[in-house]
């Protein structure tokens, strides 16, 4: 086993021209394991001695090849003497010493003892007399190990760049002194695709890649941003800065600037380290949370007055999150957000008050705007229920969760029930939602329209319990005149409006039927009024009389045709979250092609406060949001590791559609992957779909082909040279050949 204390040392020729060529090296030194091949490459033979350089898996080979050498007693010249050592992964040689230097010493020691010059304006040698016998190979062995022995190895950390095994062959052109600097450091991520690069001082005609290089070699850093592989840098003196990454909006992030020069200088920045055998820095940089205070208001909503004093107890939360409500010296009331919970804000539909006496209050609205959070509740009503055999029996309703609203322009209104206001003989009001039924009288308060040239408008409200679900038909009447919905009525936000559009007058006896009237009244659902609503201005702003109020309350009665109870709250919350997952697939499906991951970003916060409740609806599909979410959180903070990872096919944990999945696979598994991650990271902000990783993909291909022809130019314009002095026709065209050189 080699020794890891000094370089292991090899010589492949041929001494004896009777004994045949020696297909293994003839001399070794601590026990070189290192293979040699009959060295006959093209183009080098005018150079005196040429080097070979191959980093292995275990070790670093230089090889040392001698031309215009002949066995002893031989005319035939053009052989060549090959010597070559080995140094171990890990290692260098002490004391600043070049490989080159122990080749140098090792053939000069060798030839100047054993072989003879022949030649001098060839510089051709002759191995001496007796070589091969083994007395004489001692000799040999032994001088050779004591040179090798002068050169000590050390341990030594730094990149390793092992080149392809059976690789194709490379060449480098260099003086001498280049020479022995490159061989000092030879960790080229340039010669990674070659199995072998020779380096001599000139080459005529070689039929390998020439390879353009800087000698000494330049480091490439690394840069590791918080423990993630963030660029690779060569330029020294460029100024450098980097922060955390995380959102601008959430956190307040440190930054921290330097160049490389000032580190190996020895310059001390906090929050940065540079390893320069390594050839790593590694920047820890913090960011704060940014805090937001979100003041909270409560009204009440009476008789279109807000009320401000006797607020009752609460809680607040968002989504299934609690939320802690304080109160300053004033006695207002606010609650704080913390990092990323800013993004609440964004979704502010998520806040959810609870009333402490839920028996008394109930929510009717909640809305953000200029950091105030305005919650608008009312009390509840008393009403009258009337069920089976208990007819008259008072008691508290169920909690009222829904509201049918009546919007009638006022002479419109006038035109059809002239005595609406004869409190003697008011409308009456039927609602009936599947097998139950709620019958009510009903009264209207007038409303300033400001949006409208209509100077008022009537509006009347009509609470429904909680556990009222789906569409609804109405019936209004004075008892003499009827109108009933043309359509079953649906609900948005727990409340529909209904108005003169959505009725028509009930048919007299012996016209239609009250069955075929319900079969008639289908669907007109939110989209009308709300619409209608959004013109009217009474959508928003709970400016309508509430029949709550005990100073004008509604007689209601409520009776039940079955005893089967159809939704509830659940019920409620399990239709709109199967809503809102149609809506998700809707946009994370195979065929829309131009998803983004600002979309998928926009679907998880909706998604992530009420994801039990989704996933009631679809376990499955939950696993794909949630897929989808990672992969656009690891596109945002640029962690190209875990982004390669979740899109690399038969990954079993991350289910994406295959329209979105195979151009960000495709990109990241094309060649050459640590440029690709490096030109993704610079392109990061021109990718706005998974669509995009197609136009980055050529982007990067274009840029490899624009530099291998720049490359094949520059190779034709030094043959043109070349060739215009040698070639000249009479009629004093220079013609250049093109041929590689």
């Amino acid at each position: 086993m080699e020794n890891p204390k000094y370089i292991s040392v090899k010589v492949f020729g041929n001494p004896d021209s009777h004994s045949g060529a020696e297909k293994v090296g003839f001399i070794l030194c601590n026990n070189a394991k290192f293979d040699f091949k009959e060295p006959t490459y093209a183009g080098f033979q005018d150079n005196s001695f040429y080097f070979s350089i191959s980093i292995e898996s275990d070790c670093i080979v230089f090889k040392l090849i001698k031309n215009n050498v002949r066995s002893f007693n031989s005319v035939r010249e053009g052989g060549r003497l090959v010597f070559g050592i080995s140094v171990p992964k890990g290692y260098a040689i002490a004391g600043g010493l070049s490989p080159y230097d122990a080749l140098m010493e090792i053939k000069d020691k060798f030839i100047g003892e054993y072989m003879t010059l022949k030649d001098p304006l060839k510089e051709t040698y002759e191995y001496n007399e007796g070589i091969m016998t083994s007395s004489k190979l001692n000799e040999i062995t032994t001088e050779l190990d004591t040179v090798a022995r002068k050169y000590v190895l050390e341990a030594k950390s730094g990149p390793y760049r092992q080149m392809t095994p059976g690789g194709p062959t490379a060449y480098v052109t260099a003086t001498q002194d280049d020479i022995r600097k490159l061989m000092a450091d030879v960790q080229y991520a340039e010669f990674e695709p070659y199995g072998e690069v020779l380096v001599a001082e000139k080459a005529d005609k070689a039929p390998y890649d020439k390879l353009d290089i800087q000698i000494p070699r330049p480091r490439n850093y690394t840069v590791y941003v918080n423990g993630r592989s963030f660029d690779t840098v060569t330029d020294v003196d460029k100024e450098l800065q980097f922060n955390s990454g995380k959102n601008a909006n959430y956190y307040d992030n440190e930054s921290v600037t330097f160049t490389i020069r000032e580190l190996e200088n020895g310059k001390k920045i906090n929050g940065v380290q540079i390893n320069i055998d390594e050839e790593k820095i590694y920047v820890t940089v913090n960011a704060s949370p940014k805090k937001k205070k979100i003041s909270i208001c409560l009204n009440r909503i009476d008789n279109n007055t807000v009320i401000f004093n006797n607020q009752p107890a609460f809680s607040l939360t968002y989504g299934a999150d609690p939320i802690t409500v304080k109160s300053d010296h004033n006695g207002s009331q606010y609650f704080i957000l913390t990092g990323e919970k800013i993004g609440w804000l964004l979704r502010p539909d998520g806040f959810t008050v609870y009333f402490n006496d839920k028996e008394k209050y109930q929510n009717e609205s909640v809305s953000l705007e200029n950091d105030v959070l305005t919650v608008a509740y009312s009390k509840k009503q008393q009403q009258t229920v009337t069920s089976g055999s208990k007819k008259g029996h008072t008691e508290n309703s169920q909690e009222a969760g829904r509201t049918v609203k009546f919007v009638f322009y006022e002479e419109t209104f006038e035109d059809r029930f002239p005595n609406f206001q004869d409190p003697l003989n008011p409308l009456t009001a039927k609602v009936k939602c599947g097998d139950k039924l709620l019958k009510t009288t009903i009264q209207f308060s007038k409303t300033r329209e400001k949006k409208s040239k209509k100077e008022f408008i009537l509006q009347s409200i009509v609470l429904l319990p909680s556990d009222w679900y789906g569409p609804i038909s109405v019936e209004i009447t004075d008892g003499k005149t009827t109108y009933v919905t043309k359509q079953l009525v649906d609900f948005y936000n727990k409340e529909t409006i209904v108005q003169f559009d959505n009725l028509e007058k009930k048919k007299a006896k012996g016209g239609i039927s009250r069955p075929v009237l319900a079969g008639l009244a289908l669907l007109i659902g939110l989209a009308v009024g709300f619409a209608i609503g959004n013109c009217t201005g009474w959508w928003s702003g709970g400016k309508a009389s509430d029949p709550q109020d005990n100073s004008n309350p509604q007689k209601t009665e409520t009776t039940q045709d079955g005893d089967t109870e159809k939704g509830g709250d659940d019920g409620t919350d399990k239709a709109k979250a199967s809503e809102r997952m149609k809506y998700f697939k809707d946009v994370l499906n195979n065929d829309n092609k131009d998803l983004s991951f600002a979309q998928v970003a926009e679907i998880y916060t909706e998604y992530s406060p009420d994801a039990e409740a989704f996933k009631q609806v679809d376990a499955d599909f939950c696993k794909v949001i949630e897929s989808y979410h990672k992969v656009q959180e690891a596109f945002d903070n640029m962690d190209v590791d875990n982004l390669e990872k979740y899109v690399e096919y038969g990954n079993k944990e991350i289910r994406l559609f295959e329209q979105h999945r195979l151009p960000v696979a495709k990109y990241f598994q094309g060649n050459d992957n640590e440029g690709r991650r490096t030109y993704f990271i610079t392109n990061k902000e021109r990718i706005k779909t998974f669509a995009d990783f197609n136009r980055l993909d050529e982007g990067w291909k274009n840029g490899r082909k624009e530099t291998a022809q720049q490359t094949q130019q520059r190779r034709n314009n030094r043959n043109h040279n070349k060739n215009q002095g040698r070639t000249v026709q009479n009629n004093n065209i220079i013609r250049s050949t093109g041929e590689e050189r």
